[in-house]
């Protein structure tokens, strides 16, 4: 019986050990660990972030489900290869698609806005203001962009202008209004703090041209009245008066590999940093 005792006495103390000797471990820090906190620190750590909101378009635009929703009810569609639910007309709210597209632009806006946080509140080293500026300007473009497609597509949607740091159970949709309203302030806001064009290894970048095509689209989508297509004509005046895009002679020239710097393009979406596999 006291042999037994003993044992029992051993194993506890070993597990009393082990249990120290756990706590111990667990409460080091992870150095390498990669926060918003400790990356959006430094103007290297900005100049990713703001690269890594351009990368995310790629999924978007290389996407089928960009193609269902956005082309499917225009002339241009050709059902045949698409899933049932887009060739019978039959999808709703769990149709795969739409939660794509909803996620993907979503989780894209929350980078987004951790970034423009970081700009709009710190002062970050070695990183001229001038510069801040065209970054906050060039992100939220990229945010009009998504949510120029998000309210055609849903109407009224979530307006998100902060980063998302913790789980939210809980998501409210703001009007259609409202969200339009925020594109055309973020798009005005910009204009002046982009350049009208890159050099050639900046192939790519927002440009003060692009931000106006998107304004003018907008407008147009918007129509609320005679002042709004009056802006959306001025501002595609001054693209086509800049004398720097204009349309090409064919309509294959666009898919040309050898013309693929057109001067129809007025926003490209890279898929590599080798232009040449663009």
């Amino acid at each position: 019986m006291a042999m037994r005792n003993k044992k029992n006495f051993i194993l506890l103390f070993c597990f009393f050990f082990a249990l120290q000797s756990c706590e111990s471990f667990l409460e080091e820090t992870p150095y390498n660990k990669v926060t918003v906190g400790n990356f959006y620190t430094t103007k290297e750590g900005i100049e990713h972030g703001v690269n890594g909101a351009y990368s995310t378009l790629r999924g978007m635009y290389i996407s089928e489900w960009m193609i269902y929703l956005c082309e499917g009810p225009s002339d241009l569609w050709v059902t045949w290869a698409a899933p049932l639910a887009f060739q019978n007309w039959t999808f709703d709210a769990s149709t795969g698609e739409f939660y794509s597209m909803w996620s993907h632009s979503y989780s894209s806006i929350n980078k987004i806005n951790s970034v423009l946080e970081v700009l709009e509140t710190t002062s970050i080293a070695d990183l001229q203001q001038s510069l801040a500026d065209r970054y906050i300007a060039e992100l939220k473009f990229i945010r009009s962009l998504y949510y120029f497609h998000l309210v055609q597509q849903f109407g009224d949607v979530p307006l998100k202008l902060n980063p998302t740091k913790t789980a939210e159970t809980t998501s409210y949709r703001d009007s259609k209004e409202e969200v339009w309203k925020q594109v055309i302030s973020d798009l005005e806001s910009c204009i002046n703090s982009l350049p009208e064009r890159y050099p050639d290894t900046e192939y790519g970048r927002v440009t003060k041209y692009a931000a106006m095509h998107l304004l003018s689209k907008t407008y147009l989508t918007v129509k609320r009245n005679q002042d709004d297509l009056n802006k959306a004509l001025e501002y595609a005046e001054i693209i086509i008066q800049s004398g720097q895009y204009s349309l090409v002679g064919s309509h294959r020239d666009l898919w040309d590999i050898n013309k693929k710097h057109n001067p129809e393009v007025i926003f490209p979406v890279l898929y590599t940093k080798n232009t040449e596999l663009n």
